[in-house]
């Protein structure tokens, strides 16, 4: 399901995603806060925003997978 949420954004590589995370929202956002939220993987805390924010917390959970430069979304 990720992989598909990235693949449907054309987001495959760290500069794709420093795209998606600039512009602070949209479509690509709201799926990949959907899917991290409904899959149980992002804290309640964080994805109300009162003990961190969800922008973050969803750089912070893909950026290993494309810190060398790999595809998140072959």
């Amino acid at each position: 399901m990720l992989q598909a949420i990235l693949k449907k954004h054309n987001i495959y590589s760290e500069d794709d995603l420093d795209v998606v995370m600039a512009k602070g929202g949209g479509p690509a956002f709201e799926e990949l806060y959907e899917y991290f939220l409904m899959s149980g993987e992002m804290p309640y805390g964080i994805a109300k925003a009162r003990t961190g924010d969800p922008h973050q917390w969803i750089w912070d959970k893909l950026q290993p997978l494309v810190a060398h430069g790999e595809s998140i979304a072959s």
